[in-house]
């Protein structure tokens, strides 16, 4: 008991302030730690945001060249059907 009692004696005085700002300093951190998050989160969607219109720009400016093309082979593919006929009655 008289050891223990002696080390307890030579403790240093705590300073609340020390703790304070600890504290302080962690919630500022904290707060910095979400900001970025929450900035990082909302730019991510922005950005699926923005390329989900992109992609969608890009399907309807193609959906009609994709219409012609489809026609066209189509077309030739009949061609050639069409021609192979009165080639090969």
């Amino acid at each position: 008991m008289i050891g223990g009692a002696g080390l307890r004696a030579h403790q240093r005085a705590v300073d609340t302030g020390q703790f304070a700002q600890l504290r302080v300093d962690l919630i500022d951190a904290r707060r910095r730690i979400e900001t970025q998050l929450f900035t990082s989160l909302r730019q991510r969607r922005i950005g699926n945001v923005q390329r989900a219109r992109q992609r969608a720009g890009a399907l309807q400016r193609g959906g009609a060249q994709r219409t012609v093309e489809r026609i066209a082979l189509q077309s030739g593919q009949r061609r050639f059907e069409f021609d192979n006929r009165r080639i090969n009655p």
